[in-house]
């Protein structure tokens, strides 16, 4: 009769804390981060018909006519310096997004504040980047449009444009390589 080996206690205990360790830093990186809700990686949240009901009054959801969709654009209303306003009845895709950095961080594979630093050499590109772009609402799209127009703006000189193209580039590096290569950021051409 074959028995099952007893467990170490000690390896047990410190698998628990290494599981409620990881749990934190992935909190933690969500609350630092918030570059899914700030209009960084996205330019609007699709939600289902049931939430575009539950969440008319807290957010600025719109019906596209033609195919019915419902929508909200990013940088989220509901985001404060606390984090989301609307956490426990937040849209489904926010609650179920996870990207790269996150799911690394949960498996253990790098450490929170290595993420945290992808994180705010996005923040430094996007600060850089902001000034060249277009005027509108979210970022991202804003950066579509910029490198869309392929000359510089009119308030650009030549080497400033291809300061820009050249920080959009490394932020396109980043986005596939280090937060999510599902984006569908328009690579340079």
């Amino acid at each position: 009769m074959s028995r099952e080996p007893t467990p170490d206690p000690a390896v047990v205990a410190f698998s628990a804390r290494a599981a409620s360790r990881r749990a934190e830093d992935t909190t933690s990186l969500c609350v630092s981060c918030k570059l899914c809700c700030d209009g960084t990686l996205f330019g609007f949240v699709s939600v289902t018909d049931e939430e575009a009901h539950r969440l008319r009054f807290r957010l600025p959801i719109v019906r596209d006519v033609t195919t019915g969709d419902h929508t909200f654009t990013q940088r989220c209303v509901a985001l404060g310096a606390g984090g989301c306003g609307i956490f426990p009845d937040r849209p489904m895709v926010c609650s179920t997004y996870r990207c790269s950095l996150l799911e690394r961080v949960d498996a253990g594979l790098l450490e929170r504040d290595d993420a945290l630093d992808v994180v705010d050499r996005i923040r430094v590109l996007v600060a850089r980047l902001e000034p060249a772009l277009p005027g509108g609402d979210s970022f991202w799209p804003r950066t579509r449009d910029f490198r869309r127009a392929g000359a510089p703006v009119e308030e650009l000189s030549r080497r400033a444009f291809a300061l820009a193209l050249a920080d959009l580039d490394e932020l396109d590096r980043i986005f596939e390589t280090e937060i999510d290569e599902r984006l569908g950021w328009e690579p340079a051409a």
